[in-house]
């Protein structure tokens, strides 16, 4: 998708009347060192900084064939949802986890299924999926707290994902400038707005994310687009304004329960992706809005395959062993389907097994290959369910990320 931007009018706003992000002159001197991994040398000299439009109370003629497009993506994830509601499997163990994964190998951070479940239990020998595991629990925490979105939802998600890293001001604005591509504002391709202005631009952002006048999809999609410009963060923007778009989703009902990996489609089309946000700074929000739709789209029809590929994983397990419904090897093999990897202590907990009969329905489902047993960290056992984390990685591979083994 190549978008020209030379098409713009003098008054403020882009070809097709949305607002356009100014600029404003500023200088550059170099400090010693600095926040995060950003480096901040380079030569002193005057730069462009972005000044976000105002859109709190911005009213645009919406064209329609957009607004039925985005509409029937809406209708689609709501139906998808709801088909959620009525199924055994607990489907957010891969959605949530898999749309975590995405919004990450975007930011060039990648991990297999297993290795982000891992994690999660507390292996931390692998440095991306702590990441990870990190951004799946701050978009899980944002998904579950109620109420409007507002400024301190924001930065209660970017203190989970950042977690540990002081250095990045973990729930904490920026301080310094944040650019993109370059050794310093001087020569970026951009640069975020004044540390100074970022609570007011924020606090713009989550009125207009708030409004009940705008259909949804386009709404989060304008939002997500916003929050890039406003770059409020030193680090984590990216993941935190893609699990903008969920918490949005999931305030207007849109979901109630499902996390769509919209930030596959993201990733397989990521050229378009950075040239939508560009464009949408020169007031054309047409792109992001549209590529946000396809994915919401793509995302439903990934989900239905993923729920057939599970339905199949649970007929051929069954076909192997005969087990009471009552049974506790039953109980752990319905586990092992929405967990399927854990530790004893974690299955445990889960279930309210006593010790001995956990071990002795474990070994059932390993003696038949559901299960397959291995150590991670200092040698602590961990059971896996292979065919379900096939499954994990067939969802992502269609989504259109790969996972390293």
């Amino acid at each position: 998708m190549s978008v020209s931007l030379s098409n713009q009018s003098t008054d403020g706003l882009g070809p097709t009347g949305w607002p356009i992000a100014g600029i404003e002159t500023a200088v550059w001197e170099p400090a010693e060192g600095g926040l995060g991994t950003s480096p901040r040398g380079g030569a002193t000299g005057t730069f462009n900084r972005t000044v976000p439009a105002t859109i709190a109370n911005f009213h645009w003629k919406l064209d329609s064939k957009l607004v039925a497009f985005s509409e029937a993506a809406a209708l689609g994830a709501t139906k998808f949802d709801a088909r959620l509601d009525s199924s055994f499997w607990s489907y957010d163990i891969v959605l949530l986890r898999s749309e975590a994964a995405a919004s990450s190998q975007i930011e060039n951070l990648s991990a297999s299924p297993r290795a982000i479940l891992e994690a999660e239990l507390g292996n931390r020998s692998r440095a991306n999926a702590n990441v990870i595991a990190a951004n799946t629990k701050a978009l899980s925490s944002a998904l579950g707290s109620a109420g409007p979105i507002t400024v301190e939802t924001l930065l209660a998600v970017h203190a989970t994902l950042m977690e540990g890293q002081t250095y990045l001001q973990p729930g904490a604005l920026r301080t310094d400038e944040v650019w993109i591509s370059g050794s310093s504002p001087v020569n970026a391709k951009f640069v975020g707005p004044s540390a100074s202005e970022l609570r007011g631009h924020l606090e713009d952002l989550v009125s207009y994310c708030n409004r009940t006048d705008v259909p949804v999809l386009i709404q989060a999609a304008i939002a997500h687009a916003q929050f890039e410009t406003i770059h409020p963060f030193e680090d984590g923007n990216g993941r935190v304004g893609r699990a903008l778009i969920h918490l949005m989703l999931r305030s207007t009902d849109v979901t109630a329960q499902a996390v769509l990996p919209l930030s596959g489609t993201l990733l397989k089309r990521n050229r378009d992706y950075y040239d939508a946000l560009d464009a949408y700074r020169a007031g054309l929000p047409e792109p992001i809005i549209s590529l946000v739709a396809h994915s919401v789209m793509e995302a439903v029809v990934n989900g239905h395959h993923l729920m057939q590929e599970v339905g199949q994983v649970e007929n051929e397990w069954t076909q192997r062993v005969n087990l009471r419904a009552d049974s506790g090897a039953w109980q752990l093999l319905k586990f092992a389907l929405r967990q399927p990897v854990f530790t004893a202590d974690s299955a445990i907990q889960e279930l309210g097994m006593a010790k001995v009969n956990f071990y002795r329905n474990v070994a059932v489902l390993t003696d038949a290959g559901i299960l397959v047993r291995s150590t991670f960290g200092k040698g602590q056992d961990s059971w896996r369910a292979p065919m379900v984390l096939d499954a994990m990685q067939n969802f992502a591979d269609r989504a259109g990320f790969r996972s390293p083994a």
